[in-house]
């Protein structure tokens, strides 16, 4: 079926929905990357903060 397609110059359905679904897994992954990045931002943010209470808390007692 898909040579039938092809020949007349088209897109199989099959190919066309895969293309779709890895178009929109890019997307996703991409977006995961970005989330990612910004948990281990907020991870370094908070490990700073942690050690800073900690130092402080030191001096305190």
């Amino acid at each position: 079926m898909s040579k039938k397609v092809r020949a007349r110059g088209g897109t199989p359905d099959s190919e066309r929905r895969l293309r779709k679904q890895i178009r929109r897994l890019k997307e996703l992954r991409a977006a995961d990357a970005e989330e990612l990045a910004q948990l281990k931002a907020d991870v370094e943010a908070l490990v700073g903060a942690l050690h800073h209470a900690t130092v402080e808390n030191g001096h305190l007692r």
